[in-house]
């Protein structure tokens, strides 16, 4: 069955969850269709352009509206780096006095970043590559190590892990939130293993909603563009006594096909409808509980490639559109009781269950059960406690339709216990302070790990600070490590082959933790009222990264003769990574706000201990060594807001992408206070352009677009 004949299925089961939501869903997919009729047969790629300069002219003329129209609220420097955040060691501490490689999203960031998704929020986070491989696959990672299935960088909302034992990474084209509904996100890159654990190696990233007493009544929004086939989310927020209060949402969000290289659409489109809710109480300013959930469905479109023997005209591949159907849901529980001595307690407990149905892969079910207890000592002395332990239990199954790989343990059952400790221990007057940390973690794959981390920071001058770290983090395997067979392709005949076809298998199992010992150096100077600068410097020490050795070579008679050479799995990569990462924030005017970060990467990765593996290796060519991005945010009037970012990307080595320059605008005008209306191009300087390929299950090769994307957001 086609795409177009099987996305009514998911239709009608938004239908049955989300009433409203779907009938507005069909007005948008009309107004696409409208939208879509005035653009040529060639998808003539200069109207976004001048649409662009269109909504430019007519916002510009309405400039003269009533001053006292209200708009987003613009932090000062000194209130940036007092945020409040929690990621360098779970209890709250202001953001200038994190010793780590800390950058945060604000909400005010999101409003005005013109992105419809996660993912595009972070593309202009310092040391962070974000690629776009589809109109829904990414490729996510911190210093180094990327790929759409990248598995060494951490993911969080709201104390939640978006993991997947499949391969210990994430499915970014299933996060989704109401982006409207985020207070803030904290990323931190390099190890953050002592208090986070297993798999937070080269990063952690922190997603944090807004309590429900801050979305009070009810907002609803849409969009529409030549990529987006028509969005909407409605959201709304009540009080249910003085100590209680909730939100509810919906949303639906739709993507558009990319193209091929050749300007050949990808069929990679997307239809997705998700809805929740949040209900927070508070018996006194001491006890809160939390209770929140999600539920989701999703249909995505790719064009992948397949090996197949028979199909000698096309290189021994099939290229054959595919269909991928998700479905999930999650709760989570959290109660915070502080004492009387002002020490805090606290427990969370969260559900996580994800379904795939792939029509090639075949149907993955995932079912996740956490609980972690913390502790938090009230500051005693020069000493700051905290320590927590916690469970995770695992279940899993792949019920697997495709020839071209197989698990041992199709089924399978797993379970993580976890300890930890951090102390603070301040010297002269709390103005160096050194933080040491422990984390024991133990899986049913390789047993107990440990994760330590020290830490130094040391504030000079009231506005400028120094800090250092030293720390060890662990990549547990995954279901795919232990277990996991993959046929990649089937090469043509070759004297080397004796004039027969060769199958390229590599076979993983009983695979050990890959680990990095991480340095880092880092200085914060707030030069003045309106001047930021921070600076990072990093070196990585890797240690038995993932391998596929010397390949064993068997002739096989059946479906037709052809060599079978199977490489087996091993830990016998090692290498380094080292670079810098420098960041500004500046406000030249009180309506004016200036941002730029710019970062260097450089990777060495070679085979040890007598390794052979020339796979793996390229790793260290996946990601770009040069980045740099510039963004400005301007209140031109009480009404009226101007933003644009420039973004630089180096060269994709392994993939032969050449570098690009991307140009994203965004102009909003509130003729209200409750009322918005906004016009968001992204990549206006060139038609479109590849980011990255996915090299492993691979899918087509298709390019990111020029496009164009109005929004409107009331509130009530």
């Amino acid at each position: 069955m086609n795409k177009k004949q099987n996305a009514p299925s998911l239709l009608c089961k938004g239908r049955y969850m989300f009433p409203l939501l779907w009938v507005c869903k069909c007005c948008m997919r009309s107004l696409t269709l409208g939208f879509t009729s005035f653009r040529s047969p060639n998808k003539n790629k200069h109207l976004p352009t001048r649409v662009l300069a269109g909504f430019l002219l007519a916002v510009t003329s309405t400039s003269h509206a009533d001053e006292h129209l209200s708009h987003l609220k613009t932090l000062s420097l000194d209130e940036l780096v007092n945020i409040q955040v929690s990621i360098s060691s779970k209890r709250p501490e202001k953001a200038g006095d994190v010793a780590a490689s800390l950058h945060v999203i604000t909400s005010e960031d999101i409003h005005r970043s013109g992105a419809s998704t996660i993912p595009e929020l972070l593309r202009t986070v310092p040391g962070l590559n974000v690629a776009q491989s589809s109109a829904n696959y990414w490729s996510i990672t911190a210093r180094g190590s990327g790929g759409r299935f990248a598995n060494k960088l951490l993911v969080m909302m709201d104390g939640r892990t978006l993991y997947t034992p499949l391969f210990s990474g994430v499915f970014w084209e299933i996060q989704d939130a109401l982006l409207e509904d985020i207070e803030r996100i904290e990323i931190v890159r390099g190890s953050g293993a002592a208090i986070w654990g297993a798999n937070a190696v080269n990063g952690v990233i922190n997603i944090i909603t807004k309590k429900p007493g801050d979305t009070q009544g009810g907002l609803i929004y849409t969009q529409l563009g030549d990529q987006d086939q028509g969005s909407g989310g409605v959201r709304y927020g009540g009080a249910i006594s003085d100590e209680a209060s909730y939100r509810v949402y919906a949303q639906y969000s739709g993507r558009e096909e990319s193209v091929l290289p050749g300007g050949f659409e990808a069929a990679d489109d997307m239809d997705s409808l998700r809805g929740g809710f949040r209900v927070d109480w508070h018996n006194t300013a001491l006890s809160s509980l939390r209770l929140q959930g999600d539920i989701y469905s999703s249909h995505i479109g790719e064009q992948a490639s397949v090996p197949n023997l028979f199909n000698t005209a096309n290189d021994y591949k099939d290229v054959i559109s595919n269909e991928i159907d998700y479905s999930g849901a999650n709760l989570i529980l959290a109660w915070e009781q502080q004492h009387p001595n002002e020490d805090r307690t606290s427990v969370q407990f969260y559900y996580d269950r994800i379904r795939r149905e792939d029509s090639i892969l075949g149907d993955y079910n995932n079912e996740t059960f956490n609980v972690e207890y913390q502790y938090q000592r009230a500051p005693q002395g020069r000493h700051k406690w905290v320590w927590g332990f916690g469970y995770r239990l695992f279940r899993d199954n792949f019920d697997v339709a495709a020839d071209f790989i197989a698990f041992t343990h199709p089924n399978d059952y797993g379970e993580w216990f976890s300890a930890y400790l951090q102390d603070d221990i301040s010297f002269y007057g709390g103005n160096v302070v050194l933080t040491g940390g422990l984390r024991l973690d133990h899986n049913q794959y390789t047993g107990l790990e440990a994760q330590p981390s020290i830490r130094v920071r040391w504030h000079i001058t009231p506005r400028t600070m120094a800090w250092t770290a030293l720390s060890r983090a662990v990549r547990t395997p995954g279901k795919i490590d232990e277990g996991g067979r993959i046929s990649f392709r089937y090469e043509a005949p070759s004297p080397t082959s004796m004039g027969l076809p060769l199958e390229a298998v590599g076979m993983l199992d009983d695979l050990e933790s890959e680990s990095v010992l991480s340095y880092e150096l880092g200085y914060r100077w707030q030069a003045t009222e309106g001047l930021n600068l921070d600076i990072v410097a990093f070196y990585a020490d890797y240690d038995k990264f993932r391998s596929f050795e010397e390949p064993t070579v068997q002739f096989l008679p059946s479906p037709v003769p052809h060599l079978q050479a199977i490489s087996p799995g091993d830990n016998k990569i090692g290498g380094e990574a080292f670079g810098l990462e420098l960041a500004m924030e500046w406000l030249p005017r009180d309506w004016w706000r200036l941002r730029a970060n710019a970062s260097a990467l450089y990777m060495d990765l070679r085979a040890i201990d007598g390794g052979s593996d020339t796979t793996f290796v390229r790793n260290e060519d996946e990601t770009p060594e040069h980045q740099f991005n510039l963004i400005s945010t301007m209140n031109l009037h009480s009404n009226f807001f101007l933003d644009a970012v420039v973004r630089y990307v180096d060269k994709v080595k392994a993939f032969e992408i050449d570098s690009y320059v991307a140009f994203d605008a965004r102009i909003a005008w509130q003729p209200t206070p409750d009322v918005e209306f906004s016009l968001v191009g992204k990549n206006l300087f060139d038609d479109s352009h590849p980011e990255y390929i996915d090299a492993l299950l691979r899918s087509a090769d298709t390019e990111i677009e020029r496009s164009v994307l109005a929004k409107v957001v009331f509130n009530f």
